[in-house]
């Protein structure tokens, strides 16, 4: 998921916005795991870990936004930067969050 913060709206609250919005259901209890600042653009990343099949797919969202389930085992290879990295991030519990990742240019640490 993800979306624009929208004036006066924290990041957590943009988080829970735009994932009812786009999956159809709120989740209030959200954790922030990365803040990647790029020369362009901020990117803040949430986890949080829930019943997966109560998330509504494509033909259900609010939005025209594409809403896929992956199990975290078998990603697909051709995943929008910087997901490739990011998912086993998200699940590795050792890590405290939030890290911040500094970019010189996009995709360039």
């Amino acid at each position: 998921m993800g979306g624009a913060i929208e004036k006066e709206e924290s990041p957590l609250s943009a988080m829970r916005r735009e994932f009812e919005e786009e999956a159809g259901l709120f989740i209030k209890d959200w954790e922030e795991v990365a803040y990647i600042v790029c020369p362009t653009v901020d990117v803040i990343f949430f986890r949080s870990f829930g019943d997966q099949t109560k998330v509504k797919h494509y033909e259900e969202s609010l939005t025209d936004e594409e809403v896929f389930l992956w199990n975290s085992v078998n990603l697909p290879m051709d995943m929008v930067w910087p997901s490739q990295w990011i998912v086993g991030l998200c699940l590795d519990d050792k890590i405290r969050f939030p890290v911040r990742v500094d970019y010189k240019t996009d995709g360039e640490r």
